[in-house]
């Protein structure tokens, strides 16, 4: 007993040297998420939204549809992020000046839209109505997304999409004269986990 006692005091009494030493200066800075659009023939840098608002007018009229009527476009997306980060593009229908109008309604389901990723394979969701293409986001590339490296000269990987557009054959002659405006499709570029 008298052993287990001097054990336990001897153990309490027991101190390490120790110290402390403080650093300072350290930054710690998230990066960003970067997504640019383009819609020029050239796909030239001066062609990128490169302002704050990232928004670009293309200020497009597209007049006289009709049924079996197609057109289409292309558009380039880039990641410029300021985080090694690769990111999938998600888009969705979200405005137009009578979206819940009486012309909304008729067209809604009669006018379809395909984008296709040029840069992943053909990478599609085939062909939708834009009731469909405003109900939620939707992705435009496959899981791997836009990578951040920059191509050989210097320039950020970019991806090329065909935009297609399309009115129903079966369309009847209750959408003549209809029309939406102000029509305003968002894309957000999402991390791949």
């Amino acid at each position: 007993m008298i052993a287990l006692t001097i054990a336990g005091v001897t153990s309490a009494t027991i101190a390490y040297f120790n110290d402390t030493v403080t650093v300072t200066g350290v930054t710690i800075a998230m990066g960003t998420a970067d997504l640019e659009s383009n819609h020029t023939t050239d796909n030239t840098d001066s062609g990128y939204d490169t302002n704050s608002t990232d928004l670009i007018d293309l200020n497009l009229t597209i007049p006289g549809l009709y049924p079996d009527f197609e057109a289409s476009g292309n558009i380039w997306l880039r990641n410029i992020s300021g985080s090694p980060i690769d990111l999938r593009p998600y888009t969705r229908l979200t405005a137009a000046t009578s979206l819940n109008g009486d012309d909304w309604s008729l067209l809604k389901d009669q006018i379809e839209i395909k984008i296709t990723d040029l840069n992943d394979g053909n990478y599609s969701l085939g062909w939708q109505t834009l009731e469909w293409w405003n109900s939620e986001l939707r992705p435009i590339s496959n899981t791997t997304g836009i990578t951040v490296e920059a191509s050989s000269d210097g320039v950020a990987n970019s991806h090329n999409y065909t935009i297609e557009a399309r009115v129903k054959s079966d369309a009847g002659n209750d959408i003549q004269g209809k029309s939406l405006t102000g029509v305003t499709w968002e894309i957000i570029g999402e991390q791949v986990q």
